[in-house]
């Protein structure tokens, strides 16, 4: 995740991860509380964003971060 710390507002390439970011949220957030806790339905939509860019830990990290701020 340390490249994106190095990336500033107005970087085409920060607007691109802001989106990526924004989808998997929303995506999340739509889905609600299915057959798997939102925690777990937040995990695969960041996955599937970002998932090789990101360790399964950092993956973790975000998705408990975004759980915690929707509540």
């Amino acid at each position: 995740m340390r490249a994106i710390r190095e990336l500033r507002p107005g970087d085409a390439q920060w607007q691109r991860f802001c989106d990526r970011l924004t989808d998997a949220i929303l995506f999340a957030a739509g889905q609600g509380e299915t057959h798997q806790p939102m925690r777990q339905t937040i995990y695969d939509a960041l996955e599937d964003v970002f998932g090789d860019n990101f360790t399964p830990d950092d993956l973790e990290r975000l998705a408990d971060v975004i759980l915690k701020a929707l509540r």
